[in-house]
């Protein structure tokens, strides 16, 4: 049944014959469905088909995986088409790569195998066996690889590696070699203790005690060292130039000195030595005394009173009196200059304030006085009126008042006087710089904005997000940029094996896959850290080394302590080495020694110590090498005759080692006849000693001389005035014009010889002066005591015997 016309709804049944091209539309009038007569169908709808659907006259092409595209039956039923390029990224798992629609191995894609280490048997790594992938044990490979190592050591199955004979040779050995070991103290060091020494080229040991034995064997000269240590100084061996300054000063006995390691007879300037005779010099003889006439000053019988008549004068045999005039400003000592003061000494006083302490630390008070002229005349003033008057010139900018307050004029700062930095955060009031108050353009370092002070904080950033950057093309003016076209500026500065265009799309330059970027093996095969792959011959197995040594994932080898043998031991592991100079050898450089079996390093300061530590004999030497010679060591074969040579100093001379005095040596001296002595022979021992000048004067001092500081003066000069109750003393003793009686008394210690005068002054009303004895028997002329009744009387007495003073 057929309708040619039909405007509404039609159901048909049966089949339907369509002539020329079918066409369906919508209710818009819209071509939804066209069938034509060639058999061509299109439509803008879903097409479905019940049954079995047959693609006949498809075309059979070699497929582009990169470009061409394959139709498949989505998830919902439809028939969609997608590119085999997805698909083959789609279906590239762990292990795979898919580029262009082309797979890949890729190591990378691969998880990591972490810290769990590989298995001997049970891990499996991917290899190409003559263009065929297997797979192959750890362990195979493993020892596959140990294997193949040869030359100074070789690994066997499982990873043991024994190094060879004589395969360590001197430029494998570390510099650490020997100071990596434990320090072996000069204290722990034994006899039996060993080195190792290179014996015309081949190695062996040596004991500690052979070596120091060598050593000692070659001393030789002055003294020489046995086996063992014990030092023996040879006959005539010690020269006076090996001997100590202080030898001599310890060899200086009674009478002798020594200085600088010579010995001379100690004596004083006041002896003179002539020949064999000894004489006293006029050096004895203190002010105003002298030797006699026509006597030498090197050999004094008498002492006489001399005088400069400028300053002294005497009168007669028995009166010294200052002169006129005698005393000038010259003869004033600098001492009456004080502190502050400087001259004196017969120059005039002056102001020197270095005279002066310093003031300290302490500061100055407000009452402590300046000294100042004053229009000439020197007055003294407060350091508060110095302080205030000086306050009082401050004008200006600023006045100080008196007591130091300093006030700023009105309008006196100007901006020119401000710092750059004098108003800072502190100087200003919370809020007080708002936006209005910074210029257009202003110069704010982008360092001073606090970003931390935002009140909210951006946890992602999207593509449109705003960041501010200086533009160095605009004098860094600050601009913004979106996040999206920052990202892309640095994108497109990728280059290399890889490009990443805008938006992130990163591409794999064509080449750039390395066989080294890849891992050939299969993940059976765990990368354990520090392991090896070795081949058997057959498969490769993966293998850490040990045995003698070990390997770091880093390729570093470490021989294993106490693996290296005497036998893996070239013999030119010691004469392979750079020779060491004698002048080179430090105290920190160090051998290798085996203390007791056990390898240990030792200091060559430790080992000299050691050695030095075992001498004995005539002499020891100290840790560090200072050689103390024995008490009584020395023996006279051993001193040469020379030392005897170089001792004797003045006052004394030498022949054949023998030393004697010979005052012919002494050279002249000056005397200080206060502190200086001299040699005596003592009568009570026939010993030598010595005795002050001082005592020897004071024991010559006799009737009418005095000593002091060992000089000798003449006592019977002396000048005293004396009143009632006084003493009266040797020498001339007056008194003033007197209307009143006066009593005084005789020298309560006379010596035989003194002289006592007395000399009355004019006295009147009857006046008189009476003279005591001064001591219970010291009778004068068999008198208690005598009278002086007229004036200007005068009196001579003289202690003539013991008790007795006589009137002449």
């Amino acid at each position: 049944m057929a309708y040619k016309f039909q405007s509404l709804a039609a159901t048909m049944s049966g089949s339907l014959t369509q002539e020329g091209t079918f066409t369906v539309k919508n209710d818009a009038g819209t071509t939804a469905f066209t069938a034509t007569d060639a058999g061509v169908v299109s439509g803008s709808g879903n097409f479905s088909a019940g049954g079995t659907v047959s693609l006949l006259g498809v075309a059979d092409t070699a497929i582009a995986v990169g470009s061409d595209s394959l139709y498949f039956k989505d998830a919902d039923g439809l028939v969609k088409s997608d590119t085999v390029a997805d698909l083959m990224t789609a279906a590239a798992g762990a292990g795979l790569a898919a580029s262009s629609g082309v797979l890949a191995v890729d190591i990378d894609e691969l998880s990591a195998l972490g810290g769990a280490g590989l298995h001997q048997t049970q891990d499996y790594f991917m290899f190409s066996d003559n263009g065929t992938e297997k797979k192959i044990t750890f362990s195979n490979l493993q020892d596959a690889v140990f294997a193949d190592v040869s030359g100074d050591a070789t690994v066997a199955a499982g990873g043991a590696l024994t190094i060879g004979s004589d395969a360590i040779e001197t430029a494998m050995l570390n510099d650490n070699i020997i100071s990596g070991q434990t320090e072996l103290a000069h204290a722990d060091i034994a006899d039996a203790d060993e080195f190792m020494i290179s014996d015309g080229g081949a190695l062996k040991r040596v004991g500690v005690d052979s070596l120091r034995d060598h050593y000692f064997g070659v001393v030789s000269g002055d003294a020489t060292i046995a086996d063992g240590g014990a030092l023996t100084i040879a006959a005539n061996a010690v020269q006076t130039g090996m001997v100590h300054d202080d030898v001599a000063t310890e060899l200086a006995g009674a009478g002798l000195a020594a200085a600088s390691g010579v010995m001379s007879v100690q004596a004083s300037g006041s002896l003179h030595i002539d020949s064999d005779k000894v004489s006293i010099t006029g050096s004895f003889a203190g002010d105003c005394l002298d030797q006699g006439p026509n006597e030498s000053a090197d050999a004094m019988l008498t002492i006489h009173v001399v005088a400069d008549e400028s300053t002294i004068n005497s009168v007669g045999r028995t009166t010294l009196r200052v002169a006129n005039a005698g005393i000038t400003a010259t003869q004033l000592a600098t001492s009456v200059a004080g502190a502050g003061l400087a001259g004196g000494g017969g120059t005039a006083l002056s102001i020197d304030i270095d005279e002066l302490s310093a003031l300290g630390g302490t500061g100055v008070a407000q009452g402590d006085h300046f000294l100042f002229s004053d229009g000439g005349t020197e007055k003294k003033i407060t350091a508060s009126n110095l302080e205030d008057w000086i306050f009082g010139n401050v004008s200006g900018d600023a006045t100080v008042a008196a007591g130091g307050a300093l006030t700023l004029a009105n309008n006196s700062v100007s901006q020119a006087q401000l710092d750059d930095d004098a108003v800072g955060a502190d100087e200003l009031a919370a809020n007080a710089v708002v936006n209005a108050s910074i210029a257009s353009n202003a110069a704010i370092d982008i360092d001073k904005l606090d970003g931390g002070s935002c009140a909210s904080s951006l946890t992602d950033l999207a593509q449109g997000d705003l960041i501010y950057a200086g533009d160095v093309d605009a004098s860094n003016a600050i601009k913004s940029i979106t996040f999206s076209n920052l990202e892309d500026a640095i994108f497109g500065n990728v280059s290399g094996d890889a490009t990443i265009a805008a938006g992130g799309d990163l591409t794999i330059a064509a080449d750039a896959v390395e066989p080294s970027m890849m891992n050939i093996f299969d993940d059976s095969l765990a990368a354990t850290t520090t392991h090896f792959l070795i081949a058997d011959g057959t498969d490769y197995s993966s293998f850490a080394l040990s045995g003698d040594v070990t390997c770091t994932n880093a390729g570093v080898v470490t021989i294993a302590n106490d693996a290296i043998e005497t036998a893996m031991l070239n013999d030119n592991i010691i004469s392979g080495q750079t020779e060491l100079a004698h002048a080179d050898i430090a105290d920190a450089d160090e051998f290798m020694i085996s203390d007791g079996g056990t390898l240990k390093k030792v200091g060559v300061d430790s080992l000299r110590d050691h050695y030095f530590g075992v001498v004995s004999g005539d002499a020891t030497i100290a840790d560090g090498g200072a050689l103390t010679i024995a008490a009584n060591a020395v023996q006279d074969s051993m001193v040469n005759d020379d030392v005897a040579t170089g001792l004797a100093g003045d006052g004394l001379a030498a022949a054949s080692g023998v030393m004697s005095l010979d005052l012919n040596e002494l050279s002249a001296a000056t005397v200080a006849v206060a502190a200086d002595s001299i040699a005596i022979i003592d009568a009570t021992d026939n010993s030598s000693k010595k005795e002050s000048i001082a005592d020897l004067v004071a024991g010559m001092a006799g009737a009418g001389l005095s000593a002091a500081s060992g000089q000798l003066s003449v006592t019977g000069n002396n000048v005293s005035l004396k009143a009632d109750s006084n003493a009266l003393v040797e020498g001339y003793n007056y008194f003033a014009d007197a209307s009143s009686n006066a009593t005084v008394t005789m020298p309560a210690s006379p010596s035989v010889g003194d002289v006592v005068v007395a000399k009355a002054g004019n006295l009147t009303s009857n006046a008189v002066i009476t003279i005591n004895k001064g001591s219970a028997d010291h009778r004068i002329d068999g008198l208690e005591g005598i009278v002086l009744e007229s004036p200007f009387a005068a009196v001579t007495m003289v202690y003539v015997v013991a008790d007795h003073w006589k009137i002449v």
